[in-house]
């Protein structure tokens, strides 16, 4: 990965009362575990915001672009925010990932 590259991720929210917020860091989890190169990446380190709340019915889309690569190491700086489908931030913040070796 490369500073500046971006992946995207959408999914429909189908649960009942449980915390909705929980959905949309799990869309995250899927984001930098299947779309991003080198599938199968680990959260090192996050720091995120529930900026809004998610509910059942929503769409939410989770985006996330790399801000920053380690020379010689697999780990990346990545800035990570989920939508709701009218386009209002419901999480956001950074993580730190460790991507798998392909």
């Amino acid at each position: 990965m490369r500073e500046g590259d971006g992946f995207r991720r959408t999914t429909k929210v189908t649960t009942g009362d449980a915390a909705q917020e929980i959905a949309a860091a799990g869309l995250l989890g899927a984001l930098v575990a299947e779309e991003m190169p080198a599938a199968g990446g680990e959260f090192l380190k996050v720091d995120w915001s529930v900026c809004a709340p998610v509910r059942p019915g929503d769409e939410i889309t989770a985006e996330a672009r790399v801000l920053a690569a380690r020379e010689g190491k697999p780990i990346s700086r990545i800035a990570a925010t989920v939508t709701n489908q009218n386009g209002e931030v419901v999480l956001q913040g950074t993580a730190l990932i460790y991507r798998r070796a392909a």
